[in-house]
């Protein structure tokens, strides 16, 4: 079975946006967004990329999502696998309580099968994050309970990565998410930072002391969040990850590295910026994934107004020496 954890060489900081590449639903009447890309080589070989599809409102709480999924052969040519259905409706037996489902991830487990870990929205602000069982990537079957919980708190973008060789199972995951507060507070003192909480078997999770990372400047002075773990052939790891500032909102992609995946340093460059050829006004929520060239490559989901946000790709910048 192929790892469950990918080592790779650093894809660094510096990346450069595909100009020919986008998804979108621009054909959809009335249009719905695409948000929250994730893509997952499947152990059949075949490439499946979730998404989070939106009907937006103005006011961003009252819009209504599911997960859509599209399936491709070499990671570029991309269509709908149109039997896939995830909605509020398929929790609706184990979670009546959820009003929006978003920011889909797929971890493997060792049986071969996958657990989807998704962000729900639960009151009318305040999120939690829940899971399902499936053994194609088609079809899921919600569990129940929540993964992660708090009444004074909102936690979502959740990213769960194993810890230990095959054998162990003694805190096996660790699992990175953004805590918010609730209700919604923004400046550099909210609270609006990336924590990790670890569990032996995927379904109980122990939030670990600490924070992962912290709002830490006007760039971040809405929140960090959004976290993608890569494992590196070095022995560390790179967190790719949003930064949303406030007044006026806009968002970035920036990134830190850490040897034991809880002490994290930020990089002082930003990955991705908003402006320059697509001029966007906010990037975010960062995948990361290798292609079948053996190269990484990203996908994000991009804004140019408040109610326009499609799928983009980046690869890293070659660095030339002389």
């Amino acid at each position: 079975m192929k790892t469950r954890l990918s080592l790779i060489e650093d894809p660094g900081t510096q990346w450069q946006i595909d100009p020919d590449f986008e998804i979108n639903h621009s054909k959809r009447s009335p249009p719905r967004q695409l948000l929250t890309p994730r893509v997952v080589k499947m152990l059949s070989g075949s490439y499946h990329l979730y998404l989070t599809s939106l009907s937006f409102n103005p006011t961003y709480n009252q819009s209504t999502g599911e997960i859509i999924c599209l399936k491709s052969e070499d990671a570029q040519s991309w269509e709908p696998v149109d039997e896939f259905q995830l909605n509020i409706d398929s929790f609706a037996a184990t979670h009546p309580e959820i009003k929006r489902i978003s920011c889909p991830q797929l971890a493997l487990l060792r049986n071969g099968k996958y657990r989807l870990y998704l962000e729900a929205l639960v009151d009318e602000n305040r999120t939690v994050i829940v899971s399902g069982i499936t053994e194609d990537g088609i079809d899921f079957i919600p569990e129940r309970g929540y993964r992660l919980s708090h009444k004074n708190h909102s936690f979502g973008t959740p990213c769960c990565i194993p810890l230990k060789p095959e054998g162990e199972s003694a805190d096996q995951w660790r699992l990175y998410y953004h805590r918010y507060s609730y209700p919604l507070e923004t400046g550099l003192g909210a609270g609006n930072e990336i924590l990790s909480a670890t569990s032996a078997d995927g379904l109980e999770f122990k939030q670990e002391s600490g924070v992962r990372l912290a709002q830490k400047d006007q760039q971040e002075s809405y929140a960090v969040y959004a976290p993608e773990i890569v494992a590196l052939n070095n022995g560390g790891y790179r967190m790719y990850y949003s930064a949303w500032e406030t007044d006026p909102t806009r968002g970035r992609i920036v990134s830190a590295t850490s040897r034991d995946g809880l002490e994290w340093e930020k990089e002082t460059k930003v990955c991705l910026d908003i402006g320059g050829l697509k001029e966007f006004v906010k990037v975010s929520e960062p995948c990361i994934f290798i292609a079948p060239s053996g190269e990484a490559a990203m996908y994000f989901e991009g804004s140019h107004t408040p109610e326009q946000w499609q799928i983009y790709s980046a690869t890293p910048r070659k660095v030339l020496t002389t």
